[in-house]
């Protein structure tokens, strides 16, 4: 099978882990944002955009070195079809439960991957990745991401 072309490309990545509460059981279970810095987003073969940093959200495709990243460092994340999106995309699921961890629940506003200031950005776990990332998915961005090296680093 062929890979499919990227629509967002990094220099760099890495993961963001951390603990939160299932939304469904209530049970403290492992989440991981997967973190990009000097990316592109692509279409149609043409660059669109440039930009510093951002998560990727709704991956639903991974290039191999990253597919083995998350396989690594956050086997919880994994494919999954979900209704709310109305696609299959790499999604976050409850250690206990099952249920999927979704992005609304996990990078919505107040949630875990939208910190408010440097000590709750400090606590997830960076993880880095090696080599470019390239990836099927779209980009979630806000101005903390650009400092994910320096605090978490």
């Amino acid at each position: 099978m062929t890979a499919p072309s990227p629509t967002l490309t990094a220099a760099r990545h890495g993961l963001l882990l951390a603990d939160i509460r299932c939304y469904h059981c209530q049970a403290l279970t492992s989440v991981a944002a997967i973190w990009v810095a000097d990316f592109e987003e692509h279409e149609d073969g043409e660059v669109i955009d440039n930009r510093e940093a951002t998560l990727l959200a709704y991956p639903k495709w991974l290039d191999e070195g990253r597919t083995r990243l998350i396989l690594i460092h956050s086997p919880w994340m994994r494919l999954a079809a979900t209704k709310t999106t109305e696609t299959t995309y790499w999604a976050n699921h409850c250690q206990v439960c099952g249920a999927v961890q979704g992005n609304y629940y996990v990078g919505g506003v107040d949630g875990l991957y939208w910190p408010q200031d440097d000590e709750a950005l400090a606590r997830p776990t960076f993880v880095r990745g090696a080599g470019p990332l390239r990836a099927v998915g779209s980009s979630s961005q806000s101005s903390w991401m650009t400092r994910v090296e320096d605090v978490c680093g």
